[in-house]
């Protein structure tokens, strides 16, 4: 997945771009753990959110990545403990600028891959 800004922007006070990634629905048996493995790459300008979609719409955040990582060209691996139940997996990647209040030139991207559902905890090695 790649969700991309990249254009001029002129007189507004803030702009968030998102963009989702949503998985077909997942059937999560209780006395099966299941880790959810990814690499991402959010730049500083970028987040990435995972929330769980259950079956009638409702979206809770299991997980997300912070603006602290400066560093654009690493990298970075997540990984999550699935919780129980039928639900989607929806990855929401949203791209900030804050207060261009001059007219700017901007680029931004957050990227996405290796995405892979594994048996066990997160907690166990997954090399």
């Amino acid at each position: 997945m790649k969700l991309e800004l990249a254009g001029r922007i002129k007189n507004i006070s803030s702009l968030h771009v998102r963009g989702n990634l949503i998985s077909p629905m997942l059937i999560k048996v209780s006395n099966q753990s299941k880790c959810l493995s990814f690499d991402y790459n959010a730049g500083p300008r970028g987040k990435l959110f995972l929330y769980r979609r259950l079956e009638n719409g409702a979206l809770y955040r299991i997980w997300q990545s912070s603006y602290s990582r400066l560093d654009h060209v690493a990298w970075i691996p997540g990984d999550v403990d699935l919780p129980d139940g039928a639900y989607q997996l929806v990855f929401e990647g949203v791209l900030l600028v804050a207060r261009p209040e001059y007219r700017i030139s901007i680029s931004a991207e957050i990227w996405l891959d290796n995405v892979k559902l594994l048996p066990g905890p997160c907690s166990s090695s997954h090399s």
